[in-house]
């Protein structure tokens, strides 16, 4: 989508949504300019334009409003009109009747609720237009009606309360023929189309008389003569005499808009403004439909097509050395002053966003076999160009390699919050001829922009995911790994940072910070990472401060100054001993920042959630489970390919509170309570799984489960202590199998394999044997999967 002011129109994306009409204003809903456009589809459904300004006129996101709700489902609507200014919208159904929209704000700009307007003398209505301070409406007899509209107390919306039947005004019978497509002005003036598909205006208009004195034709000053189809005059604040007077003489500015100077001025800005904007296109892989230079790729044939001075941390090292990365049509190549790496395109996997306090922006490369490499780049947006560009390569090297007509893939969330999507139907060519499934260890990786803690993918394509704030989003459907579209729903999220700053007791120096690492601790440290102390750099440019400065958190165990003191490190803190001489002290300080970006991702209203469960298996509903931040568990409903995101949150009562649960199939559910109940839900048929009741299992002896996943014949945890364990459900046997990583997660797939995703690495379990004795006996293999950072996973 692009903008041209020189008076040129410019066609909005295809959602795939045909309108019947459309409604632009409430300007006062923001102060920047903006506006809200509202739409009626084809099929009834009102959508909502966001994003609007005059900077962005074409807004950025189509939001779905509720319908209006009757006895038996729905109304049928067939228009829908909005105040320029003040935040109302008016929708009008097949019967009649019409409604107004409450609850319209810059927070929620689809509202809240439908109230209904009272029509004159019961009649049903065919078409209204609504004014600054006037409501203008027809009805089916022809006739044109206007009622006075007042304001609230708080000057902020019409008081539609006080209308009544009987408070409209009868502006015209309709014997001097039927008006259509009535609009006003900013002024209230109503303007409309005749029954000879004329221009006509209600001359008139002022504040003794509301309703105006009689429909004049405008005047047509073209040869021709033109036939009107539609008029919009919300954006009209006066009318000329010359609009209605044919003898007003109007002075000319042709000899201006027609100069030979400004047309060229034109022409060269419109050539600029398409070069410009055929290479951003093409940067982002697309044409448009249309050829596109490429001068600078034959050019530069020999050479390299893009190259940049950085830092560069191999896998093998821990430090960071001067060094350059540049990228060929076939080839990439990482060097430093000893080393050179060059390697094929086709061996990328994976090219991510990656925070590392030795350099200012970095980024994580992939390659096949050959470990995570990192790139530290001068700024930001050097950084985003690159990441776009390795982006399009790994894109292009999907496309081109043969791929099973069955899509898997697997989801992952990367260090920074980031959604990766690993297609796993990618196939090798031997040398026979013969098409097999890559590796797992060699699969590529998709970068989705968002920031997300938690992600769980299903039938159906279906892919959930939780930020930070507990907001569910869901994934656009017509998002697809192997292409490069750009999306426009707004993705936002915000977190407490906290770092930990911890002191060493030295003898004749008292308290200093610590110098270099000290036992797995440095002076500055978040989680377990090592960091630059309040100098923290948030990880890129799409997250930004909310709070001035760090806060010092205290708790009852802290002195004056805040610290908390221990005589080891590690240890537990708390307050300062008398008698001891304590050698450690630590201080905890916290800061709030927020995200803002765009992206495939749309947000889904009405809970705040710690995990969200996709159900795997495609069964006649698909059931979204969620667990909400105060252990209640709730269903989405109305989930299927064409609206993953659903209609309707049901609340699944429960006498514990739950703190994880796990999805087997569309019948069987498994819940962990906080007492650390396990629970069993189960129905012989999906459409009540909503009425069945919660069973609690004889588990004995379980351990503190804090995740868990569903097998047809077994469960798995992950324990409080991190062990992996097994857990048979006929039997009611467990069994500790792994040790996990501290930051470890499980998933499975809809064939029942299981997958361990820790900071490093995600890996398949291959094969497991136990022997179900007293003693019992395990051996197990890995599959590995991802080599790389790694917090979340799920497979579908």
């Amino acid at each position: 989508m692009r903008y041209i002011a020189a008076g040129q129109w410019s066609k909005m994306p295809d959602y795939g949504i045909s309108f019947l009409s459309v409604t632009v204003g409430c300007s006062k809903v923001y102060k920047n300019g903006g506006h809200l456009l509202y739409g009626l589809s084809n099929d009834g459904a009102i959508f909502c334009r966001v994003g609007i300004n005059s900077e962005d006129p074409e807004g950025n996101d189509w939001v779905t409003m509720e319908g209006i709700q009757n006895s038996e489902s729905t109304e049928d609507l067939v228009f829908v009109t909005c105040c320029s200014y003040y935040p109302t919208l008016i929708a009008g159904t097949w019967d009649g009747k019409l409604f107004w929209r409450w609850g319209i704000d810059s927070v929620t700009p689809t509202g809240i609720i439908w109230h209904n307007i009272p029509t004159p003398n019961l009649s049903a209505v065919i078409e209204a237009t609504l004014g600054m301070n006037t409501l203008w409406v027809t009805t089916v007899e022809g006739e044109i009606w206007m009622h006075k509209l007042e304001l609230t107390k708080c000057q902020e919306m019409h008081n539609w309360k006080a209308i009544t039947s009987a408070t409209y005004k009868k502006v015209t019978d309709g014997s001097s023929g039927r008006k259509r497509c009535l609009t006003t002005s900013r002024s209230d003036v109503l303007f409309c189309i005749g029954g000879d598909n004329k221009l006509e205006l209600r001359e008139g208009i002022s504040t003794e008389e509301s309703c105006g004195r009689r429909f004049v034709p405008l005047v047509d000053r073209t040869e021709e003569g033109l036939s009107w189809n539609a008029i919009c005059a919300t954006s009209c604040s006066a009318v000329p005499n010359y609009w209605t007077n044919k003898s007003f003489q109007l002075r000319t500015d042709s000899n201006f808009r027609h100069a030979i100077w400004r047309k060229e001025i034109l022409h060269r800005l419109e050539r600029k403004n398409e070069k410009l904007f055929h290479v951003f296109r093409e940067r982002n892989g697309h044409t448009d439909g249309h050829e596109v230079e490429d001068t600078d790729w034959e050019l530069m044939d020999h050479g390299w097509l893009k190259s940049s001075k950085v830092q560069i941390g191999l896998p093998s090292e821990r430090m960071f050395k001067n060094g350059v990365i540049r990228v060929s049509k076939d080839n990439i190549e990482i060097a430093t002053a000893k080393t050179i790496i060059c390697k094929s395109r086709a061996e990328l996997q994976l090219a991510e966003e990656y925070t590392d306090i030795k350099t200012i922006c970095c980024l994580g490369l992939l390659f096949v076999d050959s470990g995570y490499y990192k790139v530290g780049f001068a700024n930001e947006n050097e950084r985003r160009d690159w990441l776009s560009l390795l982006q399009d390569v790994v894109i292009n090297c999907l496309i081109e390699s043969p791929r099973d007509k069955k899509f898997q893939a697997a989801w992952s969330i990367s260090q920074n919050g980031h959604v990766r999507c690993h297609p796993m139907n990618e196939l090798i060519v031997d040398k026979n001829g013969i098409a097999k499934a890559k590796g797992l260890s060699k699969i590529r990786g998709v970068l989705l922009p968002g920031s997300f803690r938690h992600i769980s993918a299903g039938a159906r394509r279906i892919v959930w995911a939780i930020n930070e704030d507990g907001v569910p989003y869901v994934l656009d459907q017509t998002w697809s790994p192997f292409q490069s579209v750009e999306f426009s729903h707004p993705i936002n999220d915000s977190k407490t940072i906290e770092i930990r700053e911890y002191q060493k007791n030295e003898i004749f120096r008292g308290f200093i910070p610590l110098v270099g690492i000290h036992r797995g601790m440095a002076a500055w440290m978040e989680n377990d990472s090592v960091i630059n102390g309040k100098s923290y750099r948030l990880p890129s440019d799409n997250w930004s401060w909310v709070e001035e400065s760090w806060v010092n958190k205290t708790t009852s165990d802290c002195d004056e100054e805040g610290w908390m003191y221990a005589t080891k490190l590690p240890g537990s803190f708390g307050k300062k001993p008398v008698r001891t001489r304590p050698l450690y002290r630590v201080r905890n300080w916290q800061r709030k920042a927020k995200y803002s970006s765009q992206g495939p991702w749309r947000k889904v209203q009405g809970v705040h959630l710690v995990e969200v469960h996709v159900q795997k298996n495609d069964d006649e509903r698909i059931l979204v489970w969620g667990v909400t931040t105060d252990g209640n568990v709730v269903i989405r409903q109305g989930v299927d390919g064409s609206t993953p995101e659903g209609c309707i949150w049901k609340h699944i009562l429960c006498d514990y509170k739950i703190r994880t649960l796990a999805v087997e199939s569309g019948n069987t559910v498994f819940a962990i309570t906080r007492e650390n109940k396990l629970l069993k839900r189960y129905c012989s048929s999906q459409t009540d799984m909503e009425c069945t009741d919660w069973q609690t299992m004889d588990a004995k002896n379980l351990p503190v489960v804090i995740e868990m996943v569903a097998m047809p014949e077994n469960l798995w945890f992950i324990s409080e202590d991190r062990k992996l364990c097994l857990y048979y459900i006929k039997e009611g046997v467990y069994l500790t199998t792994i040790d996990l990583d501290q930051r470890s997660h499980i998933s499975r797939d809809l064939i029942g394999s299981l997958y361990i995703s820790s900071e490093w690495n995600t890996k398949r379990l291959k094969h497991l044997e136990i022997n179900k004795n007293l003693n019992p006996q395990y051996r197990y293999e890995f599959e590995s999967l991802v080599s790389a950072y790694t917090f979340d996973i799920s497979i579908c």
